[in-house]
């Protein structure tokens, strides 16, 4: 009789158990990540997302831009937003507004604003030519080196921009510096088109870019163009850009500069490239 009343308590129990085992197999990012690290085949993990009893994905176009860069193939992508319901969800998890270098391990690291002073020469030129010839405009950075390091020859970054309320300064608190330079500097910007990836100078333990010309006749801005490199951007949500290099860069430093047309701006996004 002690047995038959102690029953219901029992089945509670393992109907407990079981509900737990069930949410702990349930498949989610990880899991994926850790079955393709594994070694095994899309066929096999497709099958696995297919038979799951439960799945717990983060499928927002960030969340799916880190899987890929963990190996996850675009097949399992796919079997894991039809999982999900047949849509990436929301990312929850939108980062802040700024640049990030984004890591091998699916992790992303902000690129802070970094202060540069702009020189024009001593202007010796400028009074010999009676103002006919220019002196290069450059920006400096007084440190030898930018403190975020990519360790990859060709890094990816992800950009992410202001976009409805966010982008207004009297709706959001500016919490990082990146905000605090966006409102002051960089209204407008929305799109890596309007920044330029360039390659520093390295001399006497500062950095140097040039960035114009200054002359008496006239003024030109813009980065060097033997300083330059290219890149490919895409879009991955409104606001939201993955950007590449198109070439491998050779170690070294290297920093985003907005192509702000305002004498007075000096910031940039500085990073450095260590050899392997």
């Amino acid at each position: 009789m002690k047995t038959i009343r102690t029953l219901p308590a029992v089945l509670l129990l393992l109907a407990f158990g079981m509900g737990a085992s069930a949410a702990q197999d349930a498949l989610n990012n990880d899991t994926i990540i850790m079955m393709t690290e594994g070694g095994l085949g899309e066929t096999v993990i497709v099958a696995a997302i297919r038979g799951a009893a439960a799945t717990d994905f983060n499928l927002g176009p960030i969340d799916l831009v880190n899987l890929k860069s963990r190996g996850v193939a675009d097949a399992v992508l796919a079997a894991m937003i039809e999982a999900g319901g047949g849509a990436a969800a929301e990312d929850a998890d939108r980062p802040a507004p700024g640049i990030y270098l984004l890591r091998d391990d699916g992790s992303r690291t902000p690129l802070e604003p970094t202060a540069f002073s702009a020189t024009g020469g001593s202007g010796l030129r400028r009074r010999f030519t009676f103002g006919l010839v220019s002196d290069e405009v450059k920006a400096v950075v007084a440190r030898p080196s930018a403190v975020i390091r990519a360790r990859q020859p060709r890094p990816r970054f992800l950009f992410v921009f202001p976009t409805g309320d966010a982008a207004s300064p009297s709706s959001v608190t500016i919490a990082n510096a990146w905000s605090a330079w966006w409102y002051d500097y960089g209204t407008g910007l929305t799109s890596p088109n309007e920044f330029v990836l360039a390659q520093f100078y390295e001399e006497d333990g500062q950095r140097e870019l040039g960035i114009g010309r200054s002359g008496d006749v006239s003024s030109t801005r813009g980065i060097d163009g033997e300083r330059s490199v290219s890149i490919t951007f895409q879009r991955l949500e409104p606001g939201v850009y993955e950007v590449v290099p198109d070439e491998d860069l050779t170690a070294g430093e290297y920093c985003f500069m907005p192509l702000l047309n305002d004498p007075s701006f000096n910031r940039l996004f500085d990073f450095g490239v260590d050899g392997q």
